[in-house]
């Protein structure tokens, strides 16, 4: 197996005494959310165990947050391969900071089993250096995420309004697409008619001195 997510679809309103459902020595690599659809004492005397062991191999703060709040629910991560590098940084701070309930508290003793040079150490017991990490270097992946994406668009945003009057012209000639009239006040100017040349750039000299005089001309028809 590869996931859970959709076989832990509401299993809990399905299963309400199920006390144990095996996941070990998969290939599961994400955590989905995992919830207890708001049990209580009164619909289930059971605190079911899901067994994760043996799957994942990365451990982030949204892992811990999708499993780690719900009073009949408990995961086990124990035993899982955790490769711990610069990207673990903000699991160890969350787990330093937060207080878990007591069916958690195996979480403080978590091992890495990557990178070598900490292979068997607990993640608590981990700084930076170890890791060859610094504050400037762990990147906050949601910010850089949409810095990225604000950049991208203020590029296009910039090139649109530059390329505004070719980008019409490719529309028009290619899609077929008209855009509304633009206003020009023309003073004493009174057209009959209206032209659109479409032209190579090899053709800009015959355009000017010839086609245009031609039919901007009075005895032109």
């Amino acid at each position: 197996m590869v996931d859970t997510f959709y076989k832990l679809q509401g299993w809990r309103l399905r299963f309400p005494v199920m006390e144990y459902i095996d996941f070990s020595n998969n290939n599961i690599k994400v955590l989905p959310m995992i919830r207890d659809y708001e049990m209580t004492s009164k619909t289930t005397k059971s605190v079911v165990i899901i067994d994760l062991r043996c799957n994942i191999t990365s451990l982030t703060k949204g892992m811990i947050d999708s499993f780690s709040t719900d009073e009949f629910v408990k995961v086990d991560i124990t035993k899982n391969p955790f490769l711990c590098d610069c990207g673990i940084i903000r699991a160890i701070e969350y787990l330093s900071s937060k207080t878990m309930p007591k069916a958690y508290d195996y979480l403080g003793s978590l091992e890495c089993a990557n990178l070598s040079n900490v292979r068997g150490r607990q993640l608590l017991s981990l700084s930076l250096t170890e890791l060859n990490c610094n504050t400037d270097t762990v990147i906050h992946f949601p910010i850089f995420f949409m810095s990225i994406i604000t950049i991208t668009l203020f590029v296009i945003t910039l090139l649109t309004i530059y390329f505004r009057n070719l980008i019409k012209v490719i529309l028009f000639t290619r899609l077929n697409i008209n855009f509304p009239c633009e206003f020009r006040n023309d003073i004493n100017e009174e057209k009959d008619y209206d032209s659109f040349i479409a032209y190579s750039e090899k053709d800009v000299d015959w355009v000017i001195r010839i086609a245009l005089p031609k039919l901007e001309s009075e005895s032109s028809s």
